[in-house]
C-alpha cells in the first residue's frame, strides 16, 4: 500500500505468463484509460509504473508514447501520460482490448476501422532495397508502369529514391506484387513484422567502465522488451553429432551468423574464444591450424550445414526445401535437423489460438522428421513460472502443451545458481516415449566448460562428487528459504518442500557411484 506516485507493476505480474499480463493491462485500461478522437490514453502519477507499462506493452508489439503532463488543479505534482495511436492502436485491439468497459471496446472497434496516418511509423533508408525489388520483380510486368513509376496504379517513385519513407502498409503493398522471396523481400518482411525505428535525439561521447554480465539458471533476460537467450545446448548437439560422422542441418532463427559460427568453432575442437580471436580480429595462424586439422581428418567428421534466417521468414515448407537442397545440391543425406527455435517460424496454420497454433506447428515438425527420416531437435522457451521451479518440466513450457504430445523425447534444462557458478548442469527427461527396460534415471548431470562452449559427461568421479556437493548446497539454500517462509505461515498450512526434489537428484547421483 503506497501513494499513487510510488505505485508499480507487481513483480508477480512481471514474471507471469502472457495471458496473466494481458489481463493486468486490461484491468489498467478498463479503470484508468480513456479513448478520445483516435487516441488511447492512460495517465498516472507514477513514473515507474508508466515506464514499466510502456515496456510491457512493447512485449505485445504495441508502441506507446510517454510524456510528462500537468493536470489542472494538481499543478504541483508531475503526471505521466501514455498514448497509443495509429497502427499501435490496432495492435492494442488485437492483443489486449477492453474486457469490462464495453463502451470503450465498442469505440475502439469503430476507431480501428478508420484509416490511420501511416506516416507516423515508417522505415527509413530502404530506397536502394526498394529499387532492387523494382528492377528484379517488376520491370516488364503489366502491373508496372516504368514511365510514371506506378505499381498497380499507385505512384511510388518517392519511396524508391528516399524522398519519402515507406510505412508498413506501403511495404506490404509493394511485396504483394512479388511472386517469390529473395534477400531483399525477406529483409523487408522481417523489419515490418519485428522492428520499430526511432530517430536518435542526441549522441554524447564519453568514456566509462562497463560490465558484461550473464544471467544464471535461464541464461535469458528481458532488456527493455528485447529477449535474449543462450543456444549452448543446441550448439553442442550439432557438433557432437558431426564428430560422430552424422550430417547435421542447423537452422538458426535468432542468433547472429558470425556469433553462431564462433560457437561452432569453439565447440568442435573445444577452443577458447581467445584461441580464435585476438580482440575482435581473427587469429589467422590459429584458424589455419584448425582448418588443416579438419582437412587432415576429414574422414572422421560428418557435415555441419548452417542456415541463418530472420524470425518469421521461414515456413515448415522452407525447412523441407533446405533438407532437399542439401541432398540434391551437396549429394549428402541429412541425418539430424536442429531448429533454434520453431516458435520463430512463420506458421502458415496460425489461427490466433495460441494453444492450437503451437501444437500444429510442432506436429508439422514431427511430420517432416518422419517424411525425411531425420532426427529433429527443437528448442522451446520456458514461461516465467519456470524461473522459481525446483525442477523444470514441460508444464513450464511456453505456449501449448500440445508441443509435448508431438515429441518422442522431451528434455528440460535445470541449473541452480550454485550449479551455474560451479560449471554444472542437469537435463531432466520429462517424456520418453520408448523408455529402456528397467529403472530409468530421468535426471542426468553434465559438466559445463563455458569458455569452450562445451557441455560434456563427467570425466572423473571427482567431478561427479563435486556436482553432488553443489546440489547439496543448493538444497540447503532452498530448505533454509522455505523454513523462513514457514515461520510466516499458520501451523495448519502445509508448505511444499521444494528441496526434496533436488535431494532426489543427489540420491540418484550417489546410487550411480
Amino acid at each position: 500500500m503506497v501513494k499513487a506516485a510510488d505505485k508499480e507493476i507487481p513483480f508477480t505480474v512481471l514474471q507471469s505468463t502472457k495471458p496473466v499480463v494481458r489481463r493486468f493491462i486490461q484491468g489498467m485500461f478498463d479503470t484508468e484509460g480513456s479513448l478520445y478522437r483516435g487516441t488511447l490514453e492512460l495517465t498516472t502519477a507514477s513514473k515507474r509504473l508508466a515506464e514499466q507499462l510502456q515496456v510491457v506493452l512493447l512485449n505485445f508489439g504495441i508502441r506507446a508514447s510517454l510524456r510528462s503532463k500537468k493536470v489542472k488543479g494538481y499543478e504541483q505534482n508531475n503526471y505521466y501520460r501514455l498514448t497509443i495511436t495509429g497502427l499501435a492502436l490496432k495492435q492494442f485491439h488485437k492483443e489486449i482490448g477492453f474486457r469490462f468497459n464495453e463502451k470503450y471496446q465498442q469505440m475502439l472497434e469503430e476507431v480501428i476501422k478508420v484509416e490511420s496516418n501511416t506516416n507516423v511509423e515508417v522505415f527509413p533508408y530502404q530506397g536502394k532495397r526498394l529499387r532492387r525489388i523494382k528492377d528484379t520483380h517488376f520491370n516488364g510486368k503489366e502491373f508496372w508502369d516504368g514511365h510514371t513509376q506506378k505499381l498497380g496504379g499507385k505512384r511510388l517513385n518517392g519511396f524508391f529514391y528516399n524522398h519519402r519513407n515507406p510505412s508498413k502498409e506501403t511495404i506490404e503493398y509493394i511485396l504483394s506484387y512479388t511472386t517469390y522471396d529473395d534477400e531483399d523481400t525477406l529483409f523487408l518482411k522481417n523489419i515490418t513484422e519485428n522492428m520499430l525505428f526511432e530517430p536518435i535525439e542526441t549522441i554524447t561521447e564519453s568514456e566509462a567502465v562497463v560490465f558484461d554480465f550473464t544471467v544464471p539458471e535461464t541464461h535469458s533476460f528481458v532488456a527493455n522488451g528485447i529477449i535474449s537467450h543462450n543456444t549452448l545446448m543446441l550448439t553442442n548437439l550439432a557438433t557432437n553429432y558431426t564428430k560422430l560422422k552424422y550430417n547435421v542441418l542447423f537452422i538458426a532463427l535468432e542468433e547472429l551468423e558470425n556469433r553462431m559460427i564462433l560457437k561452432f568453432e569453439q565447440s568442435m575442437l573445444r577452443q577458447n574464444k581467445s584461441d580464435i580471436l585476438i580482440g575482435s580480429s581473427l587469429n589467422v595462424q590459429k584458424f589455419e591450424q584448425m582448418q588443416k586439422f579438419y582437412k587432415d581428418n576429414r574422414d572422421k567428421f560428418g557435415n555441419l550445414f548452417f542456415a541463418r534466417y530472420s524470425p518469421r521468414t521461414v515456413t515448415p515448407a522452407k525447412v523441407e526445401q533446405l533438407i532437399s537442397d542439401v541432398v540434391l545440391r551437396k549429394g549428402v543425406n541429412v541425418d539430424v535437423v536442429i531448429i533454434d527455435y520453431p516458435e520463430l517460424l512463420r506458421n502458415p496454420y496460425a489461427t490466433g489460438n495460441e494453444a492450437d497454433d503451437g501444437g500444429k506447428l510442432f506436429e508439422e515438425m514431427r511430420r517432416i522428421a518422419q517424411d525425411y527420416n531425420v532426427v529433429m531437435w527443437t528448442a522451446a522457451q520456458m514461461n516465467r513460472t519456470a524461473y522459481s521451479a525446483a525442477i523444470r518440466t514441460s508444464e513450464h513450457m511456453e505456449g501449448s502443451l500440445r508441443k509435448k504430445n508431438a515429441a518422442e523425447l522431451v528434455l528440460t534444462i535445470n541449473q541452480t545458481p550454485e550449479e551455474y557458478n560451479a560449471g554444472f548442469i542437469r537435463l531432466y527427461a520429462d517424456k520418453v516415449r520408448n523408455p529402456p527396460e528397467g529403472p530409468l534415471d530421468r535426471m542426468l548431470g553434465f559438466k559445463v566448460v563455458g569458455s569452450q562452449q562445451t557441455i560434456r559427461d563427467y570425466r572423473t568421479d571427482q567431478e561427479r562428487r563435486e556436482h553432488m556437493a553443489v546440489l547439496e548446497a543448493s538444497a540447503n539454500v532452498q530448505e533454509a528459504a522455505m523454513k523462513g517462509k514457514r515461520k510466516d505461515k499458520k501451523d495448519n498450512v502445509a508448505m511444499p518442500d521444494y528441496a526434496s526434489e533436488i535431494n532426489s537428484s543427489i540420491q540418484r547421483l550417489r546410487e550411480m557411484e
